[in-house]
């Protein structure tokens, strides 16, 4: 259990604590500068979308991609109600202070960069077959690939030669060749 929800977990620390990052240097050092409060943001997100994209190229090549996008959307949702709840706190406000119109503008931001950047993130990794079942098809086809080989090397390989035992200096030709004996019995009901 704690292989599977720990990398969750980390994920989601990791876009909480660049949210809080992005709003402590607003904070600090662009308080009243809207334009640099604007690009602080855009980069964040983009920092976001980016850190979204590496999880799920790595994820999608060790996982099936339900289990990719079920730990995703996991980790993505409790970061983003953790940067729109807790975060306005940190840079001293409230998270309805502008009203609820902005609260969920900031959702549906922050939700548009998260899933953006999976689904590239999905694109590069299904793109490139390396992800979990482009892997698995690759070595199944190799296995039967192994299978056919080896009946084709049985089948040509010549059977092993039995020494038969040596008879007595016998003059019958069904002695010596197994296909002669039918022969000489043909030939003996003829007469």
């Amino acid at each position: 259990m704690r292989e599977r929800w720990q990398p969750v977990g980390i994920l989601a620390a990791a876009l909480f604590v660049t949210n809080l990052v992005a709003r402590v240097g607003i904070r600090i050092f662009a308080a009243d500068n809207d334009p640099w409060q604007v690009r602080v943001g855009l980069a964040t997100m983009g920092l976001i979308a980016a850190i979204v994209a590496v999880c799920a190229f790595v994820w999608a090549r060790r996982h099936p991609m339900g289990r990719v996008v079920a730990d995703l959307g996991a980790a993505v949702l409790a970061a983003c109600l953790l940067s729109v709840l807790v975060g306005p706190f940190v840079s001293g406000t409230q998270p309805f202070a502008e009203g609820a119109g902005t609260f969920f503008a900031l959702i549906w931001q922050y939700l548009a960069f998260a899933i953006g950047g999976a689904v590239l993130g999905i694109i590069v990794v299904v793109g490139t077959g390396l992800d979990y079942r482009s892997q698995a098809l690759k070595r199944y086809a190799e296995s039967q690939r192994l299978r056919q080989r080896r009946a084709m090397s049985a089948a040509k390989t010549p059977a092993p030669k039995t020494s038969a035992p040596k008879t007595s200096a016998s003059k019958d030709p069904a002695a010596k060749d197994p296909g002669a004996r039918a022969s000489v019995s043909r030939a003996r009901t003829r007469r």
